[in-house]
């Protein structure tokens, strides 16, 4: 005879494995050059879409061509995008993945997904899942694939538990207390 608690996990295997679920949303990793032009200019020495913003037309018809007028204008915007992405750089971007994950694995104990994810992680284990895979699963498939196929994403239920509500309410709650000055590598200077 089963208990309870062994047909409620029985039942969440097979609600995750069918309801819910969005193939729409895909994690994909972000390349620092995607978000970054500076980067892709310093680090990928990417000068494909440069402009000259600099020079008059009568000096970029003299200078055109030479080595140190396409220096001039590849370091000026380099400059340029480094200036315009000054407040993205100034994070601490480790620290506000950690509080990213921190911030995931709250809304994973409030949602109750540790039985779907050890019943499953038994499965997965062949191929390598571990636990932090399944929550980044569970979150990017069953919580933000759910929420966009929704009609009503707030009053969205998965496990008896109001998808959007519970996400705007944990998300307050955590953010709130984040001290937005231990994610800055360096403060603006005007």
């Amino acid at each position: 005879q089963m208990s309870a608690s062994s047909r409620r996990q029985q039942q969440n295997s097979k609600l995750v494995g069918k309801s819910f679920r969005s193939d729409r949303r895909k994690m994909t990793p972000l390349e620092p050059s995607e978000i970054a032009t500076s980067f892709r200019r310093i680090c990928n020495r990417d000068f494909h879409d440069v402009v000259d913003k600099y020079h008059t037309p009568e000096q970029r018809q003299q200078s055109r061509g030479s080595e140190i007028y396409t220096f001039a204008v590849q370091m000026n915007d380099t400059l340029d995008a480094m200036e315009e992405e000054h407040d993205f750089q100034a994070l601490n971007l480790p620290a506000c993945g950690v509080y990213l994950e921190q911030f995931v694995c709250s809304l994973s104990r409030v949602f109750q997904w540790d039985p779907i994810l050890v019943s499953a992680q038994a499965e997965q284990l062949a191929l390598g899942q571990d636990k932090r895979q399944g929550v980044a699963y569970m979150f990017a498939q069953y919580l933000l694939g759910a929420l966009d196929c929704a009609t009503d994403p707030l009053n969205l239920e998965f496990f008896g538990v109001p998808q959007g509500l519970v996400s705007c309410e944990v998300m307050s709650q955590f953010f709130n207390h984040v001290d937005p000055t231990r994610l800055m590598w360096y403060q603006a200077v005007q």
